[in-house]
């Protein structure tokens, strides 16, 4: 096993809301996760909360959150723990760290281009 990752103790996050896609007989459900990354931009931890707290539910997403985690610091890709989240017949994510990956994925491409315009600006 590889080791672990650490990240300063004092680094910047992002802090995002969504839900989780409704299905016939399964409401969406809500959450909040913190999110924060490596220095070199990748994916490097995730807190995730339910909307009610001291549920069941709100502890099953920290506790996955941080597992979710651990393997980002221990250098699991994002992309295979994307791939490896359940997806509906349609291929959209069934649960909150499946659609949580899928959205941050999404931003993750559209941040390509403009890398890529930055690195060719400061290469002039």
């Amino acid at each position: 096993m590889s080791d672990r990752k650490r990240l300063p103790n004092r680094r910047g996050s992002q802090i995002m809301e969504f839900g989780t896609l409704a299905r016939p007989g399964v409401n969406s459900l809500s959450y909040t996760a913190t999110v924060g990354f490596f220095g070199d931009g990748r994916l490097a931890e995730v807190f995730l909360r339910a909307s009610k707290t001291g549920t069941d539910l709100n502890i099953q997403s920290m506790e996955t959150a941080i597992a979710v985690s651990m393997a980002l610091q221990y250098g699991a890709p994002m992309e295979v723990l994307r791939a490896a989240m359940p997806r509906d017949d349609l291929q959209r994510p069934e649960g909150p760290i499946g659609m949580l990956l899928d959205i941050l994925k999404h931003i993750e491409d559209e941040m390509k281009p403009v890398a890529a315009i930055e690195a060719s600006i400061a290469a002039e």
